[in-house]
């Protein structure tokens, strides 16, 4: 089962409806596991309105993560304090709350990353631009941060101690220029 591919998923769909033992069920998401005396035997979704039961031999989550849960990234991510969640809305953790119950081991919970560079509209900026020569300045306009010297989700803590948990980041032609270029920022730099 498959909720919903889009452009990265493309790659993955044309292999998989190949294969004549899988069906790919878009616009689906999983609601929970189906478990029968302690195995998980498949799982429950829901599509248009109506609640669809998949039977499967083997089942793997694939689940966006839980960054949109502040709950949870309290209790696994502590350490990030309550950081903005600029990312996809289906990051909400649900895996955990299904898996938890059945005596599941959860591993590597607290590798956590964020990213502290949004734009008012909660698009994620280029993170490339502090290694280009962007510099970041606070509501007060002071630059307060040696932007190269913290890693890609290391400046959101930066960040989130300035007033008001905010910051601008400006940067020249040359930068915008070189940014556009790196693979994942296109639409990130027309936001």
């Amino acid at each position: 089962l498959v909720p919903h591919f889009r452009r990265a998923g493309w790659p993955l769909r044309r292999v998989l409806t190949d294969r004549p033992n899988v069906a790919l069920v878009d616009e689906a998401p999983v609601t929970g596991l189906r478990v029968e005396d302690g195995v998980v035997v498949g799982v429950r979704a829901r599509q248009g309105g109506h609640d669809l039961t998949v039977s499967a031999g083997l089942t793997m989550l694939a689940s966006d993560g839980f960054a949109g849960n502040r709950e949870l990234m309290r209790r696994f991510c502590p350490e990030l304090g309550d950081p903005f969640h600029g990312g996809v809305s289906t990051s909400t953790g649900d895996s955990i709350g299904w898996l938890e119950p059945l005596g599941v081991e959860l591993r590597n919970m607290g590798a956590c990353l964020r990213h502290g560079q949004v734009t008012l509209r909660g698009t994620r900026v280029n993170p490339a631009l502090p290694w280009l020569g962007a510099v970041l300045v606070n509501r007060l306009g002071e630059r307060f941060v040696d932007e190269q010297a913290h890693s890609y989700s290391g400046l959101a803590g930066v960040v989130q101690a300035q007033p008001g948990e905010r910051a601008v980041m400006i940067w020249d032609d040359e930068a915008q220029e070189t940014a556009q270029h790196v693979e994942y920022a296109p639409e990130r730099m027309r936001a």
